[in-house]
């Protein structure tokens, strides 16, 4: 049996956050390119932080949920 974090298990997990940063950041420079100093790029950058930050969050929160209570999220 596989040991994962929630549905994923955690081998498919690290690899799609990583594709999904890198994808994140081609996003990003390519509206930066696109936009020159435009109200989309920094809002493009906010929303994308908040993402980010948010997707940590959660990620380190099932991992301490996994851990201490042994619970399948």
């Amino acid at each position: 049996m596989v040991r994962g974090l929630g549905i994923l298990p955690i081998y498919y997990a690290i690899p799609l956050s990583i594709i999904l940063t890198l994808l994140v950041l081609f996003l990003l420079t390519l509206s930066i390119t696109l936009t020159p100093g435009g109200r989309f790029t920094r809002m493009f950058m906010e929303y994308t932080g908040l993402t980010l930050i948010a997707t940590f969050i959660t990620f380190f929160i099932g991992l301490i949920v996994k851990r201490y209570f042994n619970l399948e999220i």
